[in-house]
């Protein structure tokens, strides 16, 4: 049963894709109508902010990193990570020299 449900699950989510992929490829983002009406998801895509997107987005600049800024770690203790052990070789056997 829980199988089954599962499966009827993906099937609906996997038509539901299929669908509005179809439907961006027949109409994209131009103003259609279906039955007399227009378009559910032409209106949406016009009150969104996103059909009005700059093609490169800006970001501001990163802060310059200062030595207060930077995490301090005393040997064997990090503020943010806890206890942690310090790395270490192996021991070596002595060289038969």
């Amino acid at each position: 049963m829980k199988k089954s449900v599962h499966l009827a699950c993906f099937a609906i989510f996997l038509l539901v894709q299929t669908l509005s992929v179809s439907h961006q490829a027949a109409h994209g983002f131009l103003e259609h109508d279906h039955d007399g009406k227009t378009c559910d998801i032409y209106l949406y895509c016009q009150s969104s902010s996103f059909a009005d997107a700059p093609a490169q987005p800006t970001y501001p600049a990163p802060l310059p990193a200062t030595e207060s800024a930077r995490p301090r770690v005393e040997a064997g203790v990090s503020s943010d990570l806890g206890f942690h052990f310090l790395a270490r070789a192996p021991p070596r056997s002595p060289s038969p020299h």
